[in-house]
């Protein structure tokens, strides 16, 4: 991560490491500037680290600064692909490939544990490279998800005789809609 980061900002890439979980992720935020420290100046360690994003909110508005996402956090795919955010994950858990795989971006999901730099800068060029290809394969997998949770809200909730179907429809996008 620490090569890679270096990377990113030696090419002009702007650098944002955010947590969600300070006391989690914490130790290794602190390792990563504590490394960059030791190759960058003061000033670019300092734009690269803001404060913790508190809540669903903070981290939305955050990741909407940003034009590509990598994260290790199965949150941080999802809301990448409701934003349409291109995103690399560094996966801990098969949820994460198979959020992956559902927009056909497999390819950029590797295993945490053994991925190596080279990879790394591999799959962000390509990623670039292929960014609005993937904002469209994004975009068309949030509305087919969005179809199928109206459906699922429609069948729970047309039940309740006070409710209508625009009710249902009307919570189904509410709930899947980022805040």
């Amino acid at each position: 991560i620490t090569q890679f980061s270096v990377w990113l900002l030696m090419q002009g890439y702007d650098l944002r490491v955010f947590t969600t979980d300070p006391s989690v992720d914490g130790l290794a935020i602190e390792d990563l500037r504590a490394q960059l420290s030791l190759r960058l100046s003061p000033e670019m360690i300092n734009r690269a680290f803001g404060p913790p994003a508190w809540g669903v909110e903070d981290v939305l508005q955050v990741m909407s600064a940003c034009d590509f996402i990598v994260t290790p956090k199965f949150h941080g795919i999802i809301f990448s692909q409701l934003l349409g955010k291109p995103v690399i994950a560094l996966s801990y858990h098969r949820k994460m490939e198979v959020a992956m795989q559902a927009v056909d971006q497999g390819r950029f999901c590797t295993d945490i544990e053994h991925f190596d730099s080279d990879w790394l800068t591999a799959a962000f060029l390509a990623l670039t490279d292929e960014s609005s290809g993937i904002r469209m394969a994004q975009k068309t997998a949030v509305e087919a998800r969005l179809a199928i949770l109206t459906a699922q809200f429609d069948h729970l909730f047309l039940n309740d005789a006070s409710r209508g179907p625009d009710d249902a429809r009307r919570d189904a996008k509410r709930l899947a809609q980022p805040a």
